[in-house]
């Protein structure tokens, strides 16, 4: 016989109300009082964490604030990461393969067909030294600014390590324009 995992969301006192006010910064308050009357509220705690859920309110902790977040997986009695950024090592939910990550990734980089970010970034660095601008180059990969500013900058000042692998290659089939002689 096969049973429904998610049968507890039926009992949660969040079903009654809203969907805005566990979306909406103005009600966080009111929605952590309800989540604290809740009689599945570590079932609902334990989904959100197992989903990475970083958005709302859940289990009476504000998802959408790092220090919430490890309040709730120390409330649950699980692994808290030592300080933001932290690396922590955890088996890829594809292979099983331990892998060391920074970020809230769940399969290890050969699942997500990753490559080293290294000679991405040499070539980016190639391309600006020949005079190319950040806004010239990501449509000629077929990428917003953005996600290229992403990929030099990273979250922090800090690039990646690692990149996904199409977006590697758009970038390092662009020629290098050959220097004009004046």
């Amino acid at each position: 016989m096969v049973v429904d995992s998610t049968f507890w969301r039926d009992k949660a006192l969040c079903r009654r109300q809203d969907p805005e006010v566990w979306f909406t910064p103005a009600y966080v308050r009111l929605a952590k009082e309800i989540c604290a009357a809740c009689p599945v509220r570590r079932q609902c705690g334990e989904a959100a964490d197992d989903a990475d859920v970083y958005h709302g309110v859940a289990a009476g902790f504000d998802l959408t604030r790092y220090v919430e977040r490890q309040r709730l997986r120390k409330w649950l009695g699980r692994a808290v990461r030592a300080e933001l950024g932290a690396p922590i090592t955890k088996p890829c939910q594809r292979c099983g393969l331990q892998f060391e990550t920074r970020e809230r990734l769940r399969q290890c980089p050969n699942c997500r067909d990753l490559v080293e970010a290294a000679p991405v970034l040499d070539h980016v660095d190639q391309l600006r030294r020949a005079g190319l601008l950040l806004i010239e180059i990501a449509p000629m990969a077929s990428i917003t600014l953005k996600s290229l500013h992403h990929m030099l900058y990273g979250k922090g000042g800090k690039p990646p390590a690692w990149m996904a692998r199409d977006r590697a290659e758009r970038i390092l089939a662009i020629p290098v324009p050959r220097a004009v002689a004046s």
